[in-house]
């Protein structure tokens, strides 16, 4: 470890890092609570940071260019948005800053094409502490398109990864049979578990059949949105035979069958705040729902559908915790749960973690915030467009005459 150049201490819970131009070259955060490997945080944990990686974990404490008194304050890895379209809307009532729908859409629709790296909702986002979102298109039918998974670095070289799931709907389109449709997504996986012919005279492979190939090689999961549980069962059965990754979301009757989404290891995705049904597939929606499935055994994951509202999804997971679910799991399913299941790394600190997330307290908690983010080793704001309008109309700072509110 570098010789300590110039050691600040950090005395207040607010304020200490509240930018991260303020940063030295190495921070040291003593006394930390530290969201580790495993469900139980460890505390007065002493961890150094150099160059936006954690470089260094230990029982005593630690010197930099920067110290920091952590007492009080979290250390997490950067929470993931699941299910969602950040980066391909902006405006929800302005059809042209959208482009998540397509009418034909189908698995080989590639919505990460589109990806808008500077969106404002992006530094808004960040403000719930989410360093990564996993995004999904839509379409007419029950073939959304292919998810794709991206960081919040909002720079053009944000890690973008195109395929990370295959986006269906079973149910809830309001028309047609999902009984067609689940026949049509098992005559897709039939055709893509087919040996590809060499000869010359055969017929090419259809791009979205080359996507679903890669589905069956484990390359990602398939993510369908259902609540129905017969639903869920059929889909089970194709799991079973076919021998896809499967990933629920919705799942409003997924405690009526826990028992068998645990046998078959299937991940659902939990939206904390449902609590009345929308419609008679979704009868068993309750807020307690992530608390039951989890001590039923099944692995969850915390989302939240409106892309521009992400950063409540820490609230949501907060009510989830008021509701029953363990405090620490509801802390890995917005990280390394979603992690794993999308392949997004660890989604848990450790010795080379590069997207680490300082709080001023209980990441859950509606009075905490965030002092400071790494996203990919680089320090991010989380100053927003919200932010940027509040002073404006604050009257902080040299501002026009026409700003200022007249009297009346």
């Amino acid at each position: 470890m570098r010789a300590l150049n110039k050691t600040r201490l950090a005395c207040a819970a607010f304020g200490l890092l509240a930018s991260a131009s303020v940063l030295a070259e190495t921070v040291a955060i003593n006394g930390v609570k530290f969201y580790g490997e495993g469900l139980a945080p460890k505390t007065d944990m002493n961890v150094l940071i150099e160059d936006g990686v954690i470089r260094e974990l230990s029982d005593q404490a630690l010197s930099a260019d920067t110290v920091v008194d952590g007492k009080g304050k979290v250390l997490s890895a950067g929470f993931i948005a699941v299910n969602n379209k950040l980066g391909l809307t902006e405006v929800s009532a302005v059809q042209k800053t959208s482009d998540f729908y397509e009418e034909k859409g189908g698995f080989f629709f590639d919505p990460s094409l589109a990806f808008n790296y500077q969106s404002s909702l992006i530094p808004y986002t960040r403000k719930g502490g989410i360093s990564h979102a996993v995004v999904a298109g839509s379409s007419k039918g029950a073939f959304e398109s292919r998810a794709f998974s991206v960081d919040l670095s909002a720079s053009p070289e944000s890690r973008l990864k195109a395929d990370t799931a295959l986006y269906f709907t079973l149910g809830g389109k309001g028309k047609g049979s999902r009984a067609k449709d689940l026949q049509d997504l098992r005559k897709k996986l039939e055709t893509a578990k087919k040996p590809v012919s060499k000869s010359a005279k055969a017929k090419p492979v259809k791009d979205d059949i080359k996507v679903v190939k890669r589905l069956l090689a484990g390359d990602f999961p398939l993510m369908v949105k259902t609540d129905r549980p017969a639903d869920i069962l059929q889909l089970l059965k194709l799991k079973e035979e076919f021998g896809f990754s499967l990933v629920i979301a919705g799942a409003a009757g997924a405690i009526d069958v826990a028992e068998q989404l645990k046998q078959h290891k299937v991940t659902v995705l939990v939206s904390p705040l449902r609590n009345l049904p929308e419609g008679f597939d979704s009868l068993h929606q309750r807020l307690d729902n992530a608390a039951k499935l989890h001590k039923a055994g099944v692995e969850i994951i915390l989302t939240e559908s409106d892309s521009h509202n992400l950063q409540q999804l820490r609230y949501h997971a907060g009510n989830a915790v008021a509701h029953g679910l363990p405090h620490d799991v509801a802390v890995r399913a917005l990280s390394s749960v979603p992690a794993k299941t999308f392949k997004l790394g660890d989604g848990y600190l450790k010795v080379g973690s590069r997207d680490i997330v300082l709080w001023s307290g209980d990441p859950l908690e509606l009075s905490s915030r965030v002092l400071n983010m790494w996203i990919d080793g680089k320090p991010v704001s989380t100053r927003a467009r919200q932010d940027l309008l509040h002073e404006r109309y604050q009257q902080k700072g040299d501002k026009p005459a026409a700003y200022t509110k007249p009297s009346l």
